[in-house]
């Protein structure tokens, strides 16, 4: 399950996009097709923000339903304007998207790059 933190104080980070009045983000335990409904409602809720730093340090079972989610909330944040930054991305998230060749669909700052 997903949770989030609100943060409203200035941040240092290397994204210049992310704005100070951000929303903290934290990705759960799982990534799989198991908690995809209920990850996509709240990233839905995210979604309503206007920057988001998201957090995935904790991510520590993921599939491809999940990735394919996590895929899609970059590109709608994308076309929304959201500006967001995916952050302290685990281990096993990071070799996913290895696996799956989609390493340079997130670059540096977390955006989606257009495909």
């Amino acid at each position: 399950m997903t949770s989030l933190r609100n943060e409203t104080t200035p941040v240092s980070t290397n994204n210049n996009r992310l704005q100070e009045n951000h929303m903290d983000c934290l990705l759960g335990e799982s990534l799989e097709i198991s908690t995809v409904m209920d990850a996509k409602v709240q990233y839905e809720e995210w979604l309503k923000q206007s920057s988001l730093r998201i957090d995935a340090s904790q991510v520590s079972r993921v599939d491809t339903a999940g990735i394919q989610l996590l895929v899609s909330l970059m590109i709608s944040a994308r076309q929304m304007n959201v500006v967001v930054e995916l952050s302290e991305m685990s281990p096993v998230l990071t070799e996913a998207l290895q696996t799956l060749g989609l390493t340079k669909v997130f670059d540096n700052e977390g955006m989606v790059e257009g495909e």
